[in-house]
């Protein structure tokens, strides 16, 4: 059952639709690169009780449950309206094509360059891409960092364009980037790790929503 505490919505694993973006956070991961705001891990929900992420052991199937095992608590995003059953099923589908992929271990040393190199002329690309002179970005990949398998699986489900993928490269999201963009879905609630947990006064959803 959804309540609030201390004005915040804490919601449970029942609550969870197909498409919705699970941030995983985690205090002790602060020091990290890219993991200043504490959220440092990103997945997504398939329905009847499974989660697709990627992580150390590659891309794999899990559950609410199995997430909390390593993080305090998961904020969740939702796209209303957004995932219709044809999309559902994508993911899906998305996500069979993709068990078992390993993680992407070199996506955090190389990410910050990426993430320069994407936006030094992001426009000419959607030119050249309109004019025929640019490789569209591939949804399928080999590996997989957390954040890149989301933003892939929207790109696969048609929820990111093909156009609009030049700006959404999978290779340069971090989690946080997830959170501030509303094509991944506005904020819907908290899941703790345990009833009596505390959501920080300082979480990053608590100041941005």
């Amino acid at each position: 059952m959804d309540r609030l505490v201390n004005e915040l919505i804490v919601i449970d694993k029942f609550s969870l639709q197909p498409g919705d973006v699970l941030l995983s956070y985690a205090a002790q991961m602060m020091d990290e690169p890219g993991c200043e705001t504490g959220y440092c891990h990103a997945a997504i929900y398939l329905g009847s009780g499974e989660i697709l992420e990627s992580d150390a052991q590659g891309v794999k199937k899990s559950s609410v449950e199995d997430i909390l095992l390593a993080y305090d608590h998961i904020a969740v995003m939702r796209s209303e309206d957004i995932w219709s059953s044809a999309r559902i099923e994508a993911l899906r589908d998305f996500a069979s094509r993709h068990i078992g992929k390993k993680f992407n271990i070199r996506a955090l040393p190389r990410i910050e360059l990426l993430r320069q190199l994407s936006v030094e002329n992001p426009h000419q690309e959607i030119i050249d891409y309109f004019a025929g002179r640019a490789t569209p970005v591939e949804a399928d990949r080999e590996t997989y960092f957390c954040s890149e398998l989301v933003t892939s699986a929207f790109i696969d489900a048609g929820i990111i364009s093909e156009s609009a993928a030049l700006l959404f490269k999978p290779e340069t999201l971090m989690p946080i980037d997830i959170a501030q963009d509303k094509v991944f879905g506005f904020f819907f609630g908290y899941i703790p790790k345990r009833s009596n947990y505390v959501i920080p006064s300082d979480d990053w959803f608590r100041s941005n929503i």
